[in-house]
């Protein structure tokens, strides 16, 4: 059963660091090649003192939006978007195909018994096939997305854009600028070069959950299932063995 808590993700993704840390315990140590990997990268464009301060903001951030919405059940709309997409955008790893369940369990579901979800499940997907056929990152969907949150909750659609958008790319762009003075150091660590291949490992099978899981819920919504099946077999057939 695939679990779309922001929380499994993280999760399972250490869990695979562990286990190849564990299975290549008794191999000797990888010879480092120091040509590029350690002191020839020690910043760029921030300092290491730079780069802690950027992620401690960024982590200090996300308690905070969690805290406000925890302890509040009255807080302001625009604040319960923003959580919902820094939190998510904080803890995703492996790409925007791993955030799509998360956002759509999110958008979808009623807070309480008496409110109306974010949006339908009809919206997401149509705002997922408008990013899937444009260029750029599918995180761009978070455009749209916030659109149609703000729409549907009374506020102006380019507000709804620009709170949910800055969100879910604020994360991201934090932990890279505030990793990258570290980045020198951390590739020469025995512990992270035998964790990697999990953590990779484990991202690429909850994309494949992840695929899976929109394809059902795809098939579901739709008045053609077995059509749409078939025009997803098509278009993959087409463009992974015919490259059209």
């Amino acid at each position: 059963v695939y679990k779309s808590q922001a929380w499994i993700m993280p999760a399972l993704m250490l869990a695979g660091g562990a286990v190849t840390v564990a299975a290549y315990r008794k191999k000797p140590n990888e010879t480092i090649n120091k040509e590029g990997a350690s002191g020839d990268v020690t910043s760029l464009g921030l300092t290491m003192k730079m780069g802690s301060v950027l992620l401690a903001f960024w982590l200090g951030l996300l308690f905070l939006v969690l805290l406000i919405v925890g302890v509040s059940s009255s807080v302001w709309a625009p604040i319960k978007w923003f959580k919902t997409f820094y939190m998510s955008g904080s803890l995703i790893f492996g790409g925007g195909q791993v955030l799509l369940p998360l956002l759509l369990d999110e958008m979808t579901a009623k807070s309480c018994e008496d409110c109306d979800p974010w949006m339908t499940e009809d919206q997401f997907f149509a705002g997922l096939a408008a990013a899937q056929s444009m260029p750029g990152p599918l995180f761009n969907i978070s455009a749209y997305l916030g659109a149609v949150i703000a729409h549907n909750a009374g506020y102006v659609p380019f507000f709804g854009t620009i709170v949910c958008w800055i969100a879910l790319f604020g994360p991201g762009i934090m932990l890279i600028f505030g990793i990258l003075p570290f980045w020198g150091w951390l590739r020469t660590k025995i512990l992270y070069k035998r964790a990697l291949p999990g953590i990779n490992a484990a991202a690429v099978g909850l994309i494949g959950t992840a695929v899976f899981r929109m394809l059902f819920k795809a098939r579901d919504s739709s008045p053609f299932p077995n059509f749409s099946c078939s025009i997803m077999v098509l278009g993959y057939t087409c463009v992974q063995f015919l490259k059209i």
